[in-house]
This record gives structure tokens, sequence and C-alpha cells, in this order.
């Protein structure tokens, strides 16, 4: 088994993208920024924990909608993968609409910050 020894990669694989909520979806072109947001469950607070994802120098950024005649209404994350190319990390999502797993994302960055509000593990 290799070790992840890339801290961003790490902080980013602690998160399980998997039936987690997204909240929002947003682009600052001036910036390079992509940001998203998500809500996890604390099951120490037992209740909602924010987490947001900010993409930093964003170099590429993919949409793939599946279908026009639907609603632009994201139900959900159902992946999230990151790996590290040569000159920037590659970041791939999979949303939730209408009840399928359908709406893809691409990113290229230079980099990424999480910030994540879960209860620490006792």
């Amino acid at each position: 088994m290799n070790e992840i020894t890339d801290p961003i990669i790490q902080k980013f694989e602690e998160i399980w993208f998997h039936d987690i909520e997204v909240t929002t979806l947003s682009h600052d072109f001036k910036k390079s920024e992509i940001k998203i947001g998500f809500n996890e469950w604390d099951e120490i607070k037992e209740d909602k924990s924010p987490i947001t994802v900010t993409f930093l120098g964003v170099t590429k950024f993919v949409s793939k909608y599946p279908d026009e005649a639907l609603e632009f209404d994201i139900w959900g994350c159902h992946d999230g993968q990151i790996k590290k190319l040569d000159s920037c990390y590659e970041i791939y999502y999979l949303f939730e609409i209408d009840g399928s797993f359908a709406y893809q994302i691409f990113i290229h960055c230079k980099s990424l910050e999480i910030e994540r509000a879960l209860s620490p593990s006792p």
C-alpha cells in the first residue's frame, strides 16, 4: 500500500465524497478560483457540518451536464477524486441530479484549500 505524502491529496481524501450534500458552486473568474460548498454529517454534534473546498489557480474547468431538459438541481455528491499531475492537481466530482449520477465536473488547479468544521474524533 502506497502512503500518501502530498498534504493536499491527504486532506482531500480524508473527506468521504459520497452521499454528501452540495450547497454551493461558485467561480470567481478574476481570481481564477472555484468554490464548492458541502455539508457532511457530524455524528458528535448530530447535525450538518460545512465544508468549503476552494480551488486556487484554476487552469481548466470542464462541466459535463447530461441533458438540458434536466433542471439544474444538484441533490448531492456521489464521488470525488483527486490526483497530482506534473504541473497541477486534477479533481473530478460526480454529482447527483434528478435521481441519477449524471453531472460531472473536472478541475485543474495549482492548489486547493479545504475548510472543514467536523468535530474532532474522540
